[in-house]
């Protein structure tokens, strides 16, 4: 049996390290927590948001630049449409002066019919041809957008499929026409007569081009409408996201301030924080371990009475689950600050500045290191805590 002054020495002593243990652990959790949430974690916040703040930036910045080449890619287009409205108005007199012009030469020269007709054939050709062609114009600046919005794309896969269709309709039944009456062109003798008085199916589908040129004209108008109304919102966006950016870099330039100064750099502290927080979470798990050792030496001593501890006391305790999870908190911690550093190549670079992937793995290794030496500790830890006698 020990002597009383031994066991009493041995008392002091413990009584001693619980002390210490307290003074460091809560200094320990003050330094960590003041760091991570004060210094370093907003830091890291910080830079995270600048990239995205400037992405989407960028992306405001291109969708006003695209919706202001989509509106004036429709102001040609609906100029270009005029054009065609007047090609397509002016094309039967001069197809009638083309015919009349052929029939008159052919005449002359004792041209066969057959060669005459083909000759027609091809005049009509040719003018439909002239009103694609003004139709491509009018269709040009909308496919050459880059990135159009939905309601041109929409506008212009309608006007492919309906008004593009009837024009080249237009073709056949022009030479319908003529086959069923080769001297059709002659009722364009009206100085406003249309592609219509060549036959009741030309008149239909002149209407059908008709439609279709004014659906596509009310399209145009109504999508430029709309993105006029929404180049306000874009500019506000813009100047909103500016004046964001603009705010995180001076938060990144006032973190390192007073009353945090720091010697070192945010950059530098960011990256040393993790390996810090781990080396004093491992002093805090070995000294824990010890003093956890040393209570079990005293076992049968109600060390509670004579050593009172808010970390260390008797398994039976309600509040001995909280100290464990006040333990854990700084290997938590120390996780965290890990994950949130390495998913930040731009802390790792060289002197040039360029990206160091070598420094961020040799980090990388001292951060896993601590923090799985910090996991191996928290079986004992957790037995002595709350684990059973």
């Amino acid at each position: 049996m020990p002597e009383p002054s031994d066991r009493e020495r041995a008392i002091a002593a413990y009584a001693t390290e619980v002390r210490a243990f307290h003074a460091f652990f809560g200094t320990v959790l003050v330094v960590i927590a003041v760091l991570h949430m004060a210094v370093v974690f907003p830091f890291l916040q910080t830079r995270a948001a600048v990239p995205l703040i400037a992405e989407a930036l960028a992306r405001a910045k291109q969708e006003a630049t695209s919706a202001e080449a989509a509106i004036e890619a429709m102001q040609k287009a609906a100029g270009a449409l005029a054009e065609f409205r007047d090609a397509l108005d002016s094309g039967p007199a001069a197809l009638r002066r083309a015919i009349a012009d052929q029939v008159a030469r052919s005449r002359a020269a004792a041209v066969e019919p057959t060669l005459l007709e083909e000759a027609i054939k091809q005049q009509i050709g040719k003018q439909v041809e002239t009103l694609g062609v003004a139709l491509d114009g009018a269709l040009g600046p909308l496919r050459a957008l880059q990135n159009p919005p939905a309601e041109i794309v929409e506008a212009l896969r309608a006007a492919e499929k309906d008004l593009g269709r009837h024009v080249l309709a237009l073709n056949e039944v022009l030479r319908e026409a003529y086959a069923a009456d080769p001297a059709f062109w002659q009722r364009w003798d009206d100085p406003g007569a249309t592609f219509g008085a060549a036959s009741p199916r030309a008149e239909e589908v002149l209407q059908e081009i008709e439609q279709a040129r004014r659906t596509l004209d009310r399209r145009l108008a109504t999508a430029a409408a709309a993105l006029r109304s929404r180049q306000p919102e874009l500019a506000a966006r813009s100047a909103e996201l500016t004046a964001g950016g603009r705010n995180l870099k001076e938060r990144l330039a006032g973190v390192n301030s007073r009353p945090w100064s720091i010697p070192l750099g945010m950059g530098d502290l960011a990256r040393l924080f993790p390996a810090l927080a781990g080396v004093l979470t491992l002093m805090v798990l070995f000294r824990l371990k010890r003093v956890l050792a040393l209570r079990r030496a005293h076992d049968g001593v109600n060390l509670d009475l004579l050593a009172p501890s808010w970390v260390v006391g008797s398994r039976s305790t309600p509040g001995a689950w909280w100290a464990l999870i006040l333990v854990c908190a700084p290997l938590v911690i120390t996780i965290h600050a890990s994950v949130a550093t390495l998913g930040d190549p731009g802390l790792f670079v060289s002197l040039l500045g360029d990206p160091s992937p070598g420094s961020a793995i040799a980090f990388g290794a001292a951060y896993a290191a601590l923090v799985l030496v910090g996991i191996g500790q928290l079986p004992a830890v957790t037995r002595g805590l709350v684990g059973a006698p």
